[in-house]
């Protein structure tokens, strides 16, 4: 949490002197845009006291604890953005393969200098300008390989944080508003009219719509859906025929007879607690 106040303050630079290499470092910086600061101030603002944290990170869990698990977390996200199951680890190598085809050898370098530390200068030390300036190169360059694509998004997220934070505004008017008028019809109306609704006795007509209304309006919690034993062969025989990540197709083979409801990620989510990881399947697999 407090280098997120220091990024406000250093126009959203985090020098980081806490990580692996540091003592090869020195410095790792960290070049937060105006997006990314806009949604960390709406999630540190109203989703991080929800989860009641018990320690000073910006990530919690639902315990209240640091979320450790960030990688995997991120694994889910480009699956579901993409369907594709890709491992945290190999970011850094799709992040240079595209460089490679879309930007010339300068920015491909600084991407590379900023990705793994791989500059001459680092092997000595690395200073916090060099540092500085080589997050602000390689956040150019990746502008420059996100083009057109990664602006609109950026839009998009400002322009919904800034909708969020209006209708969050007008909540709280309409809350001040509608508790000052609840105050003067509390005062203007006699005890009998301010008995709960549960103290009168309404018609049996009137208590019907009434709870059928509750019921359109609150509907139940869905359960989760349970894997059977036939789901869970269906899941291991799709593994050895399409291989781990392939959750879509395994879900739409004519062979399996999955429950009504069963999405791919529920899948992935099966197979990881069953199965472990992708390295381990692939070594049952093979044998």
């Amino acid at each position: 949490m407090s280098l997120i106040s220091l990024a406000v303050a250093n126009g959203g630079f985090v020098d980081q002197k806490m990580f692996k290499t540091a003592g090869k470092y020195g410095f790792d910086s960290l070049l937060l845009t105006d997006t990314n600061m806009s949604v960390l101030e709406g999630y540190i603002t109203y989703i991080h006291p929800l989860l009641k944290p018990k320690c000073e990170y910006v990530l919690v869990t639902r315990n209240g604890c640091q979320h450790n698990k960030l990688g995997e977390l991120m694994s889910k996200l480009v699956f579901e953005a993409t369907g594709k199951y890709v491992h945290p680890t190999r970011y850094r190598q799709i992040v240079e393969t595209s460089s490679c085809k879309v930007l010339k050898s300068a920015d491909r370098s600084a991407i590379s200098e900023d990705q793994k530390h791989s500059s001459n200068v680092a092997k000595v030390h690395y200073r916090k300008q060099r540092s500085r300036e080589v997050a602000t190169k390689a956040r150019e360059c990746l502008e420059k390989l996100h083009g057109d694509s990664g602006t609109k998004l950026d839009k998009e997220v400002l322009t919904r944080l800034s909708d969020l934070s209006n209708f969050s505004e007008d909540q709280d008017d309409c809350t001040k508003s509608c508790s000052s008028t609840d105050e003067v019809q509390e005062i203007s109306t006699p005890p009998a009219a301010r008995m709960k609704p549960s103290a009168r006795k309404l018609p049996a007509k009137q208590k019907r719509e009434d709870a059928f209304l509750m019921k359109e309006l609150c509907p139940a919690r869905r359960k989760s859906l349970l894997f059977t034993p036939e789901e869970d062969k269906y899941l291991k025989v799709g593994l050895k025929r399409y291989g781990f990540g392939q959750w879509t197709s395994i879900l739409r083979d004519p062979d399996f007879h999955f429950q009504k409801g069963r999405s791919p990620n529920s899948l992935l989510n099966r197979a990881n607690r069953k199965y472990g990881t992708m390295d381990s399947h692939l070594v049952d697999r093979k044998g």
